[in-house]
């Protein structure tokens, strides 16, 4: 009642005052809050505050839990701010502000935070048990108490942080079939805040399976799995079993079986499926999983194979059956990868051992079967093999296989066929292997089969039988004449040494070697080989090369036959397939049309019907020349194309640069008409023309003579002058004569022989005579009596005598004499042409008859024999003869180990098998050189043993250092040169020179 006084008082004064009619000037304004700050427990409450102002006012609190009466007034008054309670566990804070007029202020109000406990619903625990942390709320230091029903199950581990977080707990696995619960009491220590409690239930196994997977059969069929269950659940196939699993059925309403129906895993991979058993109620955190695991009868049949054939040896390569999947394994090819059909297998490298196995019949999907360097395979294939119906391609190569029996009769899928290399394999070619309508390629190479040809077969296009033990005849191959002709061009008359068919009955027709179309010739007008066969009664189909020193020795030959026998019915169809040599005496390609054409008519070769080879040649000869004589119907009756075994009518593997002309005079008559004239006058016999002085050294003599020359070749600069000038240039023409021309003095001595021809019926001064294949010889004593008819030669020492023939025959041979280092040195002079007979004199004259030097060449198989070689090493030890070959390939003891141990000669003489006649024991510096080849020039060791005779001979020392410094003309050249030689394929022939004969 006083304090309402007051302010009713305070009011009227206000009022008298404010009704004066004239006031008094305003005080200044007063608002100031007392105190300025209260604190509140957190249960809240009420609190003053005291407002002096002289003005009016208002109060206002900035949270919802605050609230102040009165909130408004004029002058001093007591405020009450109340504070509501709070559930916070911080702190909370606030403000009232007090406004007037322009002026304010405030009171800050904090509040305790409430002591508490805080914790979330009942926690479910999974049957298996394990750690579990619950969150928890809390701002006082707690206690942690586990009733003692529960303190088996339930461990209290630790508080994870002093204040606010978690409490971890261990729960023990519940092996019962029923769920439990415990409790937990969360105490404050202080006792100011009431106890929680935690309220746990551990679920229990509601199913229990027996075993983890379940393997099923590759059959498939229902299959049974025992289940204990006490709730309701529901049977999921996952999608790794949809659609070959599938749930049936439960077979009892408790505890018992589940039915699932399994389909046949005939061609896929080893499968899974995964079925979830999940309970209905929830109370299993996860679900019961079964794993099913099915059998693959491909994966079966797969490793069935493996270890029939040594498995677990294989190579690297094979790794079956140590991946899951046997679509990944090595070889294996399904063509439905969904499905895991295996449709191929390719087997190579991998070390099989043993015999195919049946179990290859059980692939019935098969399209292709490759099975490839595998030497540990054995015997032949299975009965069962026949099953392989779908089989499309099968390939057996390098295995040991022995015998490839007769089970091919339902395998009419079969296209392609190829067994091949598998040397052991023998006994007849089964006749149901070729009973496929489908074949388009039947190749069995390089294999030991015996016997004929199945009549069956001859329906294949592409039949491949080459290099076999196969015989008989094959006339019924004949009549098909496109077959037969595929038959050849396969090369299959080609067999093993000591079997062939017999093809006496057969005309075998010259197509292999024709150009089908129309060829042009010089004149650019056509023809086709079939009309100039057609018209004629024999024809020579010839391919040279103008490199190559036996065509240049046969093309004369046969332009003289062909011009006198072409009215007779004689043809000749000729192309040039390379032409010319390079500085280096290398053949090249001859790629100018033009120049090619000018080259035949400079030679007389347009008379034929010739065409150029790279504008029709399809193929490169590896040897030139080739010759092939057909009949009027086109049939060949001459090749040396092809070396077909033809022991009844022997037509094949002719050499043509020494057997074609002969062969044509069996046909029409002597190579010439007889030649009626002989010399009359001898004057010009005996008579020394120096052709060339020694400008350098003491002079080393050679002299060249001719035979078969009449009187009418002996005028000056006549035919027999030029011929001589001719081979001496010839003999020049290469290095290192051609360096050390001027230490030679070279004659050459008239020879007058009563008949210009050599042979039967004919005399010659010289007595000259052709042997066998390209031996010439002739009267060697009557050589040297002209030779020492030259001024300054009065002994044999040291004196090589080239004497040039005068003939067409392909031929050269040097006579050695080991007693006066003396040689005599034969070479034909095809019409004086140095073209034709050039190389031939540089590998006989220079080679063998100056520098004692080997042939490089092989023309017999296999090593030589002891005496052979004991006398080549004595010739060397004595003479330093043939120093180009050796009977070592040890590097330090070759006899040009010099040669090898110089980096300049690096990749120009190296360690060749294959000289002196052999083909094995024997080694040449080179792989071309003219002592080889009969063309280009001589390698190193052969010029360092050349060189070596001419300083010498010509009375100066020698030295390897003066070698090194002359060579390095021919090594620059040599490294510069391109490379190539006519090499001898296998089973064919090409030409060589007669050895060297030695005398005493």
């Amino acid at each position: 009642m006083k304090r309402l006084s007051f302010f009713m008082l305070f009011a009227s004064i206000i009022f008298v005052f404010g009704c004066k009619p004239t006031p008094e000037p305003t005080p200044e304004p007063v608002l100031s809050i007392t105190p300025e700050s209260l604190a509140f427990t957190s249960e809240g409450g009420a609190q003053n505050v005291y407002v002096k102002a002289n003005n009016p006012w208002t109060a206002s609190a900035s949270g919802s839990s605050i609230s102040v009466n009165p909130s408004s007034g004029e002058g001093d008054a007591t405020v009450t701010i109340t504070a509501a309670a709070t559930n916070s566990i911080d702190k909370v804070t606030g403000t009232v502000n007090f406004r007037s007029g322009s002026l304010s202020a405030s009171v800050s109000l904090t509040q305790e935070e409430r002591k508490v406990i805080q914790v979330g619903d009942v926690m479910t625990i999974p049957a298996e048990g394990g750690s579990f942390a619950v969150d928890v709320q809390y701002n006082t230091d707690v206690v942690v108490e586990v009733e003692s029903a529960a303190q088996s199950w339930i461990t209290f581990v630790a508080v994870r942080a002093l204040t606010s977080g978690k409490l971890e707990f261990q729960f023990a696995e519940n092996g019962s079939t029923d769920p439990r619960q415990g409790k937990v009491t969360v105490k404050d220590k202080n006792g100011k805040v009431s106890p929680i409690t935690l309220t746990f239930v551990q679920a229990a196994k509601s199913v229990i399976m027996v075993g983890e997977v379940k393997e099923v059969s590759e059959e498939g069929g229902i299959i049974e799995v025992d289940i204990q269950y006490n709730t309701d659940y529901d049977v999921i196939v996952e999608d790794d079993g949809y659609p070959w699993l599938n749930y049936v059925k439960t077979r009892s309403l408790t505890s018992g079986k589940l039915q699932f129906q399994v389909a046949p895993n005939d061609c896929e991979d080893i499968r899974t499926g995964t079925v979830s058993i999940r309970d209905k109620k929830m109370t299993m955190a996860e679900p019961v999983v079964l794993h099913f695991r099915q059998a693959s009868k491909m994966r079966r049949l797969l490793t069935e194979f493996y270890y029939a054939m040594d498995g677990p040896n294989w190579t690297e390569q094979g790794d079956w059956c140590t991946d899951v999947s046997y679509r990944r394994w090595w070889g294996v090819m399904c063509n439905n990868w969904d499905k895991g059909v295996v449709t191929g297998l390719q087997i190579r490298n991998m070390g099989l051992k043993g015999e195919i196995p049946a179990v290859i019949g059980e692939f019935t999907d098969l399209d292709y079967l490759f099975i490839q360097n595998e030497p540990g395979v054995v015997g032949g294939l299975p009965e069962s093999f026949g099953k392989l119906s779908k089989l499309e391609i099968l390939v057996i190569q390098q295995t040991s296989m022995t015998h490839l029996p007769d089970v091919f009769d339902n395998l009419n899928n079969l296209k392609d066929v190829y067994i091949s290399g598998n040397e052991q394999m023998t006994g007849p070619l089964p006749e149901s292997l070729g009973s496929s309508d489908k074949l388009e390629v039947l190749s069995l190479n390089n294999n030991s089969f015996t016997g004929s040809i199945p009549v069956s077969w001859s329906k294949v296009i592409n039949l491949n039988v080459v290099a076999n033990c196969l015989s008989g005849k094959i006339s019924f191959l004949s009549n098909d004449r496109e077959k037969f002709r595929s038959f050849l061009k396969n090369d299959n008359l080609w067999q093993k040494q000591g079997y062939g068919f017999d093809i006496s009955d057969i005309d075998i027709p010259g197509f292999d070697q024709w150009i089908d179309d129309p060829v042009a010739g010089p004149d650019g007008s056509l023809f086709t080989f079939n009309d100039v066969i057609s018209k004629s009664k024999y024809t020579v189909y010839v391919i040279w090369a103008p490199w190559c020193p036996f065509s240049r020795t046969l093309m004369p030959a046969l332009k003289e036959y062909y011009e006198t026998y072409r009215q007779d019915g004689l043809e000749v169809i000729a192309t040039c397939q390379v032409g010319g040599v390079d500085e280096n005496g290398v053949g090249h390609m001859l790629d100018d049309r033009e120049g090619y054409f000018k080259e035949i008519v400079e030679k007389g070769y347009d008379k034929f019907y010739s065409f150029y080879w790279p504008d029709y040649g399809d193929r490169y000869l590896m040897s030139t020349p080739n010759a092939e004589v057909y009949d009027h119907n086109g049939n060949v009756i001459f090749s040396s194309f092809e070396p077909y075994l033809d022991p009844v009518r022997n037509r094949f593997g002719k050499v043509a640069s020494t057997q074609l002309i002969p062969f044509l005079e069996g046909l029409f008559g002597p190579a010439t008409p007889p030649d009626p004239y002989e010399s009359q006058d001898y004057s010009e016999d005996g008579k020394v023309l120096t052709l060339q002085k020694a400008s350098v050294g003491k002079g080393i003599n050679i002299v060249f003579m001719g035979d078969a020359y009449t009187d009418k070749d002996m005028g000056s600069g006549g035919v027999y002058e030029t011929a001589m000038r001719q081979a001496m240039e010839q003999f020049f023409a290469v290095e290192p004569y051609k360096t050390f021309r001027n230490r030679f003095n070279v004659s050459a001595v008239k020879v007058v022989s009563k008949n210009g021809r050599i042979g039967s019926g004919y005399t010659t001064a010289l007595g000259t005579y052709f042997g066998s294949n390209t031996y010439v010889n002739g009267d060697n004593d009557k050589c040297y009596e002209y030779a020492l008819k030259v001024p300054g030669i009065d002994s044999r020492e040291n004196l090589l005598v080239n004497v040039l023939v005068n003939s067409n025959h392909n031929a050269g041979t040097a006579i050695l004499y080991q007693g006066d280092q003396s040689a005599i040195a034969r070479v034909p002079s095809f019409g004086n042409d140095p073209d034709a007979f050039g190389s031939t004199l540089q590998h006989e004259a220079g080679g063998h008859g100056f520098a004692f030097l080997a042939d490089e060449y092989a023309t017999n198989n296999g090593t030589p024999p002891q005496s052979f070689i004991n006398e080549y090493n004595e010739l060397y030890d004595k003479y330093g003869w043939y120093s180009n070959v050796d009977f070592t390939n040890d590097p330090a003891k070759i006899r040009w180990s010099a040669f090898l141990n110089d980096s300049r000669y690096s990749g120009q003489v190296g360690i060749y098998e294959g000289a002196a006649l052999y083909t094995n024991g024997v080694w040449r510096p080179t792989e071309n050189s003219i002592m080889r080849d009969n063309y280009g020039g001589f390698n190193a060791p052969s010029r360092w043993a050349i060189y070596k005779q001419i300083m010498k001979r010509s009375g100066e020392e020698y030295s390897w250092e003066k070698f090194l410094e002359y060579d390095a003309v021919n090594r620059r050249t040599g490294a510069n040169a391109p490379k190539r030689s006519p090499k001898k394929p296998s089973g064919r022939q090409i030409e060589v020179g007669a050895p060297p004969v030695v005398m005493p």
